[in-house]
C-alpha cells in the first residue's frame, strides 16, 4: 500500500508568502505609528487635565491666588515643579509628555526632549506660562517682562484663551507677540541668541502632528496649532492680532520653511 505524504510549501511559494507579509507590514506601519502617536497624544492631554485639578486645589488653598512662580531675585525653589509637589501626590510621569521623556542634557532630542534632571523633581517636557503667576507685588519686572500683565488668578475673565501649561522645551516662559519662532523644527531654544527674546520658542515643539497640548487657565485641554499659539492671550496686554497672525499680516513666507504649510490662524 503506498504511503502517503504531506505536501510541504516550495521555495516559490515561501517567497511569496514572505512578499505578502512584507507588503502588508509596509501597509500598515504608517497607521500603526499613527495610532501610537495619537495615543501618546491622548495620554499627554490626561496628565494635563491632572495638572489642571492640581493647580485649581493650590489656587483654592489660596484665595484663588496662583503660586509666585520663579522671578529676578528668588532662588529655584519658586519654579513651579517644586511649589506644587505636596499636590501631585509623588506621580513623576506626570512631569512629561509620553513623546518627549529623555532630558535634552541626556541625549534627548528637541522637539522630542525633556528639561532638567530625570528623576529629581526637577524634570519634565512642560512648561508653565509665567504671566499667568502671581509675583510678589514689589517685582516689577523679570527679565524685562512687566508684571502688571500678569494674570494672577485662575478665575479671570477670558480664562478659556489663556494658556497655563503647554508642551515646551523648558520649565516657563514669557511670550510676547513680537516673538519669532523657531528657524528649524530640531533647534534648541537656548541657540536662539537672546533668551529674553525668544520666550515662545520655547512652547512652538512639534511633538503632535502641528499641535501643542495645552492646559488653558478654566483647566480645559486645547490641542493648538503651532501658528495659533500667537493667537493665545498670553498675558494682559498680549496683541492676538500681532505680526505672527493673519489678521497681523502675516505673510506665508514669513514662516521658517519647517512651519510653511501649517494651517494659519
Amino acid at each position: 500500500m503506498a504511503v502517503s505524504r504531506k505536501k510541504g510549501f516550495t521555495l516559490i511559494e515561501l517567497l511569496v508568502v514572505i512578499s505578502v507579509i512584507a507588503l502588508l507590514l509596509s501597509i500598515l506601519m504608517p497607521s500603526l505609528r499613527k495610532v501610537q502617536r495619537h495615543a501618546k497624544t491622548v495620554v499627554c492631554q490626561s496628565r494635563l487635565k491632572q495638572w489642571g485639578m492640581i493647580f485649581v486645589m493650590y489656587a483654592d488653598d489660596y484665595d484663588g491666588y496662583l503660586l509666585e512662580g520663579w522671578y529676578e531675585g528668588c532662588d529655584n525653589s519658586g519654579v513651579w515643579p517644586f511649589v506644587v509637589w505636596p499636590w501631585r501626590e509623588d506621580n513623576p510621569k506626570l512631569s512629561y509628555c509620553p513623546m518627549a521623556k529623555k532630558p535634552i542634557d541626556s541625549g534627548g532630542r528637541v522637539p522630542f526632549a525633556a528639561w532638567g534632571t530625570q528623576d529629581s523633581r526637577f524634570y519634565g517636557s512642560y512648561g508653565i506660562n509665567s504671566w499667568a503667576l502671581n509675583p510678589p507685588g514689589d517685582i516689577v519686572s523679570t527679565e524685562g517682562h512687566l508684571t502688571r500683565n500678569n494674570w494672577r488668578r485662575v478665575d479671570v475673565k477670558g480664562a478659556s484663551k489663556v494658556p497655563l501649561l503647554l508642551d515646551s522645551q523648558w520649565v516657563d516662559g514669557w511670550p510676547e507677540d513680537i516673538d519669532e519662532p523657531l528657524s528649524v523644527e530640531d533647534q534648541n531654544w537656548r541657540d536662539c541668541g537672546d533668551a529674553t527674546l525668544s520666550n515662545m520658542r520655547r512652547f512652538s515643539v512639534n511633538r503632535h502632528d502641528e499641535n501643542v497640548n495645552t492646559l488653558l487657565l478654566d483647566s480645559s485641554i486645547k490641542k493648538t496649532g503651532i501658528k495659533e499659539l500667537w493667537k493665545l492671550k498670553w498675558h494682559r496686554s498680549y496683541n492676538t492680532n500681532g505680526v505672527w497672525t493673519l489678521n497681523g499680516g502675516v505673510q506665508p513666507n514669513s514662516w521658517p520653511e519647517w512651519m510653511a504649510g501649517f494651517k494659519e490662524f
